[in-house]
């Protein structure tokens, strides 16, 4: 499978886990090692899955620190 389409499924997988609370706000997530692996996919799918979250304000990364789900704003 082409890498973008797989990006597109894992970014879809991650995003439901955030809705779905799997993921809560203010968690960070597994190293990006551990969570490729569980995923079985490269690390380079992966980071193209986070970025694309990130830029919809799901994630923040932080370097050196990790990738941490967003808090969501209050209505």
């Amino acid at each position: 499978m082409r890498t973008p389409q797989k990006s597109k499924q894992i970014s879809q997988l991650l995003w439901d886990r955030i809705m779905t609370r799997y993921y809560v706000p203010g968690e960070q997530l597994p190293h990006e090692v551990d969570l490729a692996e569980e995923l079985g996919i490269s690390r380079n799918t992966l980071r193209a899955a986070l970025t694309g979250l990130e830029q919809a304000h799901l994630l923040n990364r932080l370097k050196g620190k990790g990738t941490f789900v967003a808090e969501r704003e209050k209505p």
